[in-house]
């Protein structure tokens, strides 16, 4: 009979409990997983740019059935620093203000420089790198949960 088989409600309840909780552990592993992204980049970006490395940030979103995050770092900097630069001069902003830095102790003031260019600093592909096989972890675990939820 029908002692064994589990009530239609039951079944929808089950199932959306089911849900809530994967889509909990989703939002947890992408949050650890955009946390730790940032940490990699930090960790390999230039620590000679004032503020540079520690102000990359990440944010989650969910949009419909997507779940995932951004990564945000200082703009134009870290397109200068991934892609390097031409050698080119640089002038003062301010009209009347000259450049001002230190050269072996010194300080220099001058209304143009030479700047040499710099080469390329790919630090966030080596985070990226570091960073992927914690990524495919999680994934496998959140497809593991599900897996595991589909067929209980």
């Amino acid at each position: 009979g029908r002692e064994g088989r589990p009530a239609f409600r039951d079944l929808q309840g089950r199932f959306a409990k089911a849900n809530r909780q994967l889509l909990e552990l989703r939002r947890n592993e992408m949050r650890g997983l955009g946390r730790s992204l940032v940490g990699y980049m930090q960790d390999e970006a230039p620590k000679d740019k004032g503020n540079f490395a520690r102000n990359h940030r990440f944010r989650t979103f969910n949009s419909g059935d997507k779940l995932g995050f951004t990564i945000s770092a200082p703009f134009p900097l870290k397109t200068f620093i991934t892609e390097g630069t031409k050698a080119h001069e640089i002038r003062p902003k301010g009209q009347g203000y000259p450049l001002r830095f230190t050269v072996n102790g010194q300080t220099v003031f001058a209304y143009r420089v030479w700047h040499p260019g710099t080469k390329p600093n790919p630090y966030d592909e080596r985070a990226l790198e570091r960073w992927r096989p914690e990524a495919a972890k999680a994934l496998s675990r959140i497809s593991n949960r599900w897996i595991e939820t589909a067929t209980t």
